[in-house]
């Protein structure tokens, strides 16, 4: 095949994502599946906190124990050692409790997502943002003697333009 320039390519790639990023529709289905990753891979179940919760209580229960037991007379180094270290476990407990909270507080949202992506709306014009957006979604082009293709990143979108009209949208551009 012919040489075909790099700005040329560039122009067509760059006129495909404006499309694609300008789309209200896409983009919100390209949050729900960062979504659907993100709760896949660390979850929105409260099992940790749970567990968390489950821990504290058993030392809870033992330091009553130890209470108990100081209470009725029986109090030695052992006593004080134990307590001690049950306490100080008790302490990395709630701050580890204090820490899963704010993690559920603050996990990420579709929102999020979405209001990251609308921030690419708009004309890829500026060099930087058309840099940006090509890193985080174009993962490959294919120039082959009758067609372009472009492969995107998590998607199965393999766009292929014809070759004749390729050459039609440069000379409208």
């Amino acid at each position: 095949m012919k040489n075909v320039r790099k700005n040329d390519i560039e122009r067509i790639v760059s006129h495909i994502l404006e499309e694609c990023i300008n789309n209200s529709v896409l983009r919100l289905d390209i949050a729900n599946r960062v979504y659907e990753y993100y709760q896949r891979e660390f979850g929105s179940d409260d099992s940790y906190e749970k567990s968390i919760l489950a821990n504290i209580k058993d030392v809870d229960l033992k330091l009553n124990n130890i209470l108990k037991a100081i209470e009725m007379g029986i109090i030695n180094e052992t006593t004080q050692s134990r307590m001690q270290e049950l306490e100080a476990r008790k302490r990395r407990f709630n701050d580890e409790l204090i820490a899963e909270r704010n993690r559920q507080k603050y996990a990420l949202k579709k929102e999020h997502v979405l209001r990251y992506l609308e921030c690419f709306v708009g004309s890829l014009n500026e060099p930087s943002l058309r840099d940006k957006i090509l890193a985080y979604l174009v993962q490959s082009i294919y120039i082959y003697n009758d067609k372009v293709v472009i492969n995107f990143y998590y998607s199965e979108d393999n766009r292929e333009i014809n070759l004749k009209d390729f050459n039609e949208f440069l000379d409208n551009l």
